[in-house]
């Protein structure tokens, strides 16, 4: 019973194998498998999160158009132009990125970094410049400085600022006594970032070595992290090249909004009325959750140091005006698995990622059986005389036997492959390389060793590289999508998108025949004015009301009523829709001047030039809509023609 289950098991496992490589698509001679369509039908309408999910016949359709265009593009040698072989690399090299490193340790610097960024570490330090390509000698003396100012710093508390003045050669170091402030996890360095991290407060680091020379670090603080925090905001926005007289009634509208603010008025109802900012003043001001970086400092500074929800800045000046923030919420670093994904994009963008690529090295000399010859590799660093410091150098000069092998990768799985690297092609290395060629002369094994793990590493790179497609399905699969989807992109530019833009005749004679699709319901052109007191209102009125006849000046009736406050009186204009305005659907839905109607405090009135029957939109009203209908029209008249010049044929059967 056994041997028949595993017999049947066998059998479903093959017919399963089979069936995902049978042809399904056959589109003018290109075969598409029955796995290939799978892979991408479930990764892309399968999934629970799928906005519009299709059955496969449905999705099978979609998939033999897209396919008909990228078959377009090949066929008009779109996939050989200069400009899209360069983008495809380019997005290749983003998606190998994470197969030419070590993921677990990667995983380990991404946790790592989760716990530093619970705090913000305040330090002070002192720089000695040292080049990355400095001799050992002239390392070793700014090493040997560094040390000597750690001995002297026997009180940092007092000494270190004035230290920091004395020696440091970084030049803000004489005005902030190497004062770096708070910073947080990512915004230094890789070196220095684990030297602060890593000293304990009150101590002086050892001598850290990063690509600007040697630092010790005087960790004076660290506290929790500042988090994230939830503010709303009032603003009153300055222009570029406002006059004086304006900026002053600005300001003077800014202190009154917050003066109301601290006698009780309700803030978001403020927010609606008087921000500037429209994308947030119709939710009460509310932005959304920000941390240390997003916003500019001013506005950080000062919503940070709002103690309590509910707290109101006084306020506050900015590049883009004046702001009046209220502090909603505040709440500390995020989940780990909520930031995971972003803390590893940094990770590997960051100096940190040496570590897994050291590991990756290691696990892929391994996997091609890596075989150095030292021997021969020492018989190199023999060659290396006077003349290298000297620039008179040449490789095939001094190694004028036949070279032999330094090392091998072999690759028996994927693409069967043996790698050789001979003594000529390190020589040539180490004749371009022009780091070592001065004087003083750097030992010629510490230069072999260094431009041979070098070289070793790159070649290690690429062997790996060439070999992603043939040893990682989900990544071919992905490369495809790449290919396909820069084909499509920039023929639907060309077929569809940049011509129904630019075709200004064809588009005017689209809108036309359908120009009935796109109406304006019902509206009141009508004006909706907002005042302090019915005074104002009163006033307000009888000014509109000389100018109803003659012509409407809006700016004279506000000058004139704003006088003395900048709050005094808002005008909302229409034409509005139902819906779009309260007191224009209430008040204002018939010509004329409506009496005065009292809320909140405020007395409002309407003018109604005239109530507007629907009507179509004129072409530039609804061109966005025009646009993109006629894209879509564009679109399935090309498909059409798709069709009708390459052949294609389904396999029912094999979908089934």
């Amino acid at each position: 019973m056994k041997r028949m289950m595993g017999v049947l098991v066998c059998t479903f496992i093959v017919g399963q194998l089979f069936s995902q490589s049978e042809v399904l698509l056959d589109i003018a001679g290109d075969k598409i498998t029955l796995g290939e369509f799978d892979l991408v039908y479930n990764k892309n309408n399968a999934s629970a999160q799928a906005i519009d999910p299709k059955t496969k016949e449905e999705y099978l359709e979609m998939y033999i158009n897209f396919k008909l265009k990228v078959k377009e593009a090949e066929d008009a040698g779109m996939d050989t132009a200069a400009t899209f072989v360069r983008e495809l690399e380019g997005y290749r090299a983003q998606l190998a990125a994470p197969y030419l490193t070590d993921q677990n340790v990667t995983d380990e610097l991404i946790k790592e970094a989760y716990e530093r960024m619970k705090y913000d570490v305040n330090a002070y330090h002192i720089l000695i410049n040292v080049s990355t390509n400095a001799a050992p000698e002239d390392t070793f003396k700014s090493w040997l400085q560094c040390q000597q100012i750690k001995r002297d710093l026997t009180d940092p508390e007092t000494q270190f600022e004035t230290m920091a003045k004395k020696h440091s050669t970084d030049p803000s170091a004489a005005k902030n006594g190497g004062n770096l402030g708070y910073f947080n996890v990512f915004q230094m360095v890789y070196p220095f970032e684990s030297a602060a991290y890593n000293t304990p407060v009150g101590q002086i680091s050892d001598p850290v070595r990063t690509r600007f020379g040697y630092h010790l670090l005087w960790v004076k603080d660290k506290r929790p992290a500042y988090g994230e925090i939830q503010v709303a905001h009032i603003m009153v926005k300055l222009e570029e090249g406002e006059s004086e007289e304006s900026l002053i009634k600005k300001k003077q509208k800014a202190d009154e909004i917050y003066k109301k603010v601290m006698i009780g008025e309700d803030f978001a109802e403020m927010a609606k009325q008087y921000s500037d900012d429209r994308g947030s003043a119709a939710k009460g001001g509310e932005l959304p959750w920000f941390g240390t970086g997003r916003m500019v400092k001013v506005f950080e500074d000062a919503s940070f140091g709002l103690k309590n929800n509910g707290d109101v800045s006084e306020p506050i000046r900015t590049q883009y005006g004046w702001h009046i923030i209220k502090r909603l919420d505040k709440k500390g670093t995020p989940a780990y698995e909520d930031i995971k994904a972003d803390l590893k994009i940094k990770v590997t963008r960051d100096g940190r990622g040496v570590k897994s690529k050291k590991a990756f090295y290691d696990r892929v000399k391994a996997d091609y059986a890596y075989k150095p010859n030292w021997k021969a590799i020492n018989e190199v660093a023999t060659l290396i005389d006077d003349s290298y410091t000297s620039h008179h150098w040449k490789a095939e000069e001094k190694l004028t036997a036949k070279p032999k092998v330094i090392c091998t990768l072999t690759d028996k799985k994927y693409i069967k492959e043996k790698l050789t690297i001979d003594q000529m092609e390190l020589a040539r290395v180490i004749e371009e390389d022009k780091r070592y060629q001065r004087k003083p002369k750097v030992d010629s094994t510490v230069i072999v060793s260094t431009l041979f793990n070098e070289l070793v590493d790159k070649k290690l790179l690429e062997f790996e590289n060439a070999r992603l497609e043939a040893k990682y399905p989900k990544f071919k699969a992905l490369t495809q999508e790449y290919h396909d989807g820069i084909l499509l992109f920039d023929l639907m530019d060309k077929k569809v998108w940049t011509k129904a833009v630019k075709d200004s005749t064809g588009l005017l004679e689209f809108y036309e025949k359908t120009k009935a699709d796109y109406m304006w319901p019902e509206r009141a052109d009508a004006y909706v004015f907002s005042c302090a007191s019915k005074l104002s209102a009163q006033t307000a009125r009888s000014m509109l009301e000389k100018q109803i006849d003659t012509g409407l000046h809006l700016d004279t009736i506000k000058n004139a009523v704003n006088k003395d406050s900048q709050l005094e009186l808002t005008i909302v204009e229409g034409p509005f829709a139902k819906g779009e305005n309260f007191y224009a659907d209430n008040h204002g839905w018939k010509a004329g001047l409506t009496g005065f109607i009292e809320e909140n405090g405020r007395w409002f009135f309407v003018y109604t030039k005239e109530v507007m029957p629907p009507q179509p939109k004129k072409l530039e009203e609804a061109r966005g809509l025009v646009i993109s209908a006629y894209q879509e029209y564009l679109e399935k008249q090309w498909i059409e023609e798709l069709r009708a010049k390459y052949p294609v044929t389904i396999n029912a059967e094999v979908l089934q």
